[in-house]
């Protein structure tokens, strides 16, 4: 068929001013009018139209072939194949970093942010006061001032639901780096030295190794990660020594008293042992809680306990 420009030159100029209005009813027919388009129809689309566009179908970076789109092809196939081809072929890669040196000798803070300690160190502070911005930083968003923000109930509910959230990117993390925060997470304390030096004393009597202090295991239970005070991987058993203070210790907490630094009452906490050992026991062979003020009294006795327990 012999095709005369000036046939198809007013329908194609057409398509170009209103390329957005056509190609909703041109796309179901681009697959197989594609070769009669590259053979017969693009040399006569007005010049604009193909100005530094890709006329080939193929990918100018990995040669794959791709799709028509509106009587026009896209010079790419992806965005990473766009970035390798011009880091290749051209400077644009060297002036960013160029730009990037030259606004770094303006500015040292640039590219960095308030919630990283090298911010502050390159602000004049030292590593230890550096923490301490970063740590006033992180705590701009807290329940208090939600509810001072927006009242009680809508402030109550943005607190939860960013919580809710930040839980499920936890969540979503792989293993080992949930494990890693996690371990960070935990401070040493004089109750922790108390910890160790008590299980050390017991895995000398078991007679085999024992999982504590900086070897604590990390048990996985559904999508909850609890890391044990003392485990024995021979008999899957686990040993909780609960401290005074951080545990309520019923002995001296009422169950309605209220700590201003956990921001719970002793209730809610015994409720939230409860079901973290309910959690461990419904995987593992058994829990033992062994509470601080019992090591300090009889330290002997607690210590035939959990070789009871273990054997």
């Amino acid at each position: 068929m012999d095709i005369k420009k000036d046939h198809y030159l007013n329908p194609f100029t057409n398509v170009y001013v209103h390329r957005r209005r056509y190609s909703r009813s041109i796309s179901p027919f681009v697959d197989c009018f594609k070769s009669w388009f590259l053979k017969n129809a693009i040399q006569y689309l007005p010049d604009l139209w193909n100005d530094l566009r890709n006329q080939s179908g193929k990918c100018k970076h990995c040669d794959a072939d791709l799709p028509l789109k509106c009587l026009k092809f896209d010079t790419f196939c992806s965005f990473s194949c766009s970035t390798s081809w011009f880091a290749k072929n051209t400077d644009r890669v060297a002036k960013a970093r160029k730009t990037i040196k030259q606004k770094k000798a303006i500015d040292p803070t640039f590219c960095l942010l308030p919630n990283q300690t090298e911010y502050w160190i390159k602000k004049g502070f030292n590593s230890a006061e550096a923490q301490i911005k970063v740590s006033e930083r992180q705590r701009t968003f807290s329940r208090k001032k939600c509810i001072e923000k927006n009242g009680s109930v809508m402030g109550l509910e943005q607190f939860n639901s960013r919580q809710q959230k930040w839980q499920q990117t936890l969540i979503n993390l792989p293993l080992e780096k949930r494990i890693d925060i996690l371990r960070k997470k935990t401070k040493p304390s004089s109750r922790y030295k108390l910890d160790e030096k008590f299980s050390a004393e017991l895995e000398a009597l078991l007679g085999r190794t024992l999982n504590y202090g900086d070897k604590q295991e990390a048990l996985i239970v559904d999508d909850h990660i609890f890391l044990a005070d003392c485990f024995d991987t021979t008999t899957r058993k686990v040993i909780e020594i609960f401290g005074d203070y951080y545990h309520f210790n019923p002995k001296k907490y009422s169950g309605d008293f209220f700590d201003k630094r956990l921001k719970m009452t002793a209730e809610d906490k015994w409720a939230e042992d409860e079901r973290r050992i309910n959690l461990i026991n419904s995987k593992y062979n058994g829990v033992l809680i062994i509470w601080e003020d019992e090591i300090r009294e009889n330290k002997a006795e607690c210590l035939m306990r959990c070789l009871k327990f273990l054997n």
